[in-house]
């Protein structure tokens, strides 16, 4: 991740502010370095574990197919586990920035410390499309037509992102299946479904940029 922008940059902020990104920022960051390393061992161990079983060719023992079954295993439920922790974070960090972003552009006072810390939480999946469905253009105002578009194309791929979440959680085939109203006011890391496809899968990488992004947005916007 690139270096969180300085004070200097970040000066329309209040001091409340400027601590909600910086810290959501660092939180981000070290949680994404963690989930990309879990990638990479679960690989490995799924890798390994896929050899053993080449190699046990109707052998009586397989301790060793079994031992890396196992370590793919936990690898698996560690990186899942970091992945909703990123999650959490990440969509409170895209939701916190484009609050604050929208407060700069529009000119409004800031936030007290009891909203910053209510955005500091995971929003709900309403609370992320409403924020979604702040037009671009108005965040971005200060960017040239081919760079709105490219911004437009992000923000729609983030709101199909949001119906597919949508359609995981409410799936007429899944027992534990939610009603859309129900859906609507759930955080995803709480509501995921055992056994499902994580219903962040379309918007975490996406709303991982956003959320890394969005400071450097405000810093720009203050500018100009």
């Amino acid at each position: 991740m690139s270096e969180f922008p300085g004070r200097d940059q970040l000066n329309v902020l209040s001091k409340p502010g400027l601590e909600a990104l910086s810290t959501m920022n660092e939180a981000i960051g070290d949680l994404a370095h963690e989930w990309h390393s879990a990638i990479v061992v679960e690989r490995r161990a799924r890798s390994l574990g896929e050899s053993a079983e080449r190699r046990l060719d109707g052998a009586s023992f397989d301790a060793h197919a079994q031992a890396l079954s196992g370590l793919c295993h936990h690898a698996f439920v560690y990186g899942r586990g970091v992945e909703t922790l990123l999650w959490r974070y990440a969509s409170a960090g895209a939701a916190l920035g484009i609050t604050v972003l929208d407060r700069v552009v529009t000119r409004k006072p800031p936030l007290d410390q009891e909203s910053l810390k209510r955005l500091c939480e995971e929003p709900t999946l309403a609370e992320l499309e409403a924020l979604l469905r702040i037009p671009v253009d108005r965040l971005l105002s200060a960017r040239d037509a081919d760079a709105l578009a490219r911004a437009n194309e992000r923000r729609q791929r983030l709101l199909d992102g949001i119906e597919i979440a949508y359609g995981i959680l409410t799936d007429d085939m899944i027992e534990e299946r939610l009603d859309r109203p129900t859906a609507a006011g759930a955080q995803l890391s709480v509501s995921a479904i055992e056994g499902c496809d994580a219903p962040w899968d379309a918007l975490l990488d996406g709303i991982l940029a956003m959320a890394t992004e969005t400071p450097y947005e405000i810093a720009y916007a203050s500018r100009a």
